[in-house]
Formats: structure tokens, sequence, C-alpha cells
């Protein structure tokens, strides 16, 4: 955790409830790997495999499947990011997802 993620996060602890709609966890982290693997690991089911969850299903598109089963035999639910979706697209440059 960076001294920026730690301060971000006791800022946020002790706002309370009152800045719910502002919280946010930053982390910057550098990646040995070009955009385009990038983009395959985080828009692909064997990207999100091959460093992620032990199984998922991805669509990537807007309002697109984004369903990380960390526990891919538990019961609906309780499998991990059973009902995450993909908000936003911007190929090769952002992503964004619930």
């Amino acid at each position: 955790m960076t001294l920026r993620i730690a301060s971000h996060l006791l800022l946020l602890a002790l706002a309370g409830p009152t800045l719910a709609m502002e919280r946010a966890i930053e982390k910057e982290v550098l990646v040995d790997a070009t955009v385009d693997q990038v983009w395959e690991a985080w828009t692909t089911r064997a990207g999100i495999l091959g460093f992620f969850a032990p199984d998922a299903e991805i669509d990537a598109r807007v309002d697109g499947a984004f369903h990380i089963f960390m526990n891919p035999y538990g019961e609906p639910g309780m499998k991990g990011a059973d009902t995450m979706r993909y908000l936003a697209i911007q190929p090769k440059t952002m992503l964004s997802f619930d």
C-alpha cells in the first residue's frame, strides 16, 4: 500500500458517511506489458483467468458482464463479483466497471 493510498483511506475513515459519494481507493501499478496485453487481460475471459480469478464471464461492452468468480462453485450471489458489469469502454484507453 503506498502512502497515497493510505492517506486516502485515512481521510475516508475520518470523513465518515458524509462523503459516501466521494469515496475512492486509488492505486497505481506499473506493469511490464504492452497496452494490448493489459487490455486483453481485463477484457477477455482468458485474460481474467490468467491473473485474477479461476473463472469469469466477460462481455466487454457497455452493460456487458464483468462477472469474476473467486469461488466458481459457490451459490449464485456467493461466487465473487457475480453481478458486476462494464460501465464505459474506450478501447485500449479506458474501461470502467462496477
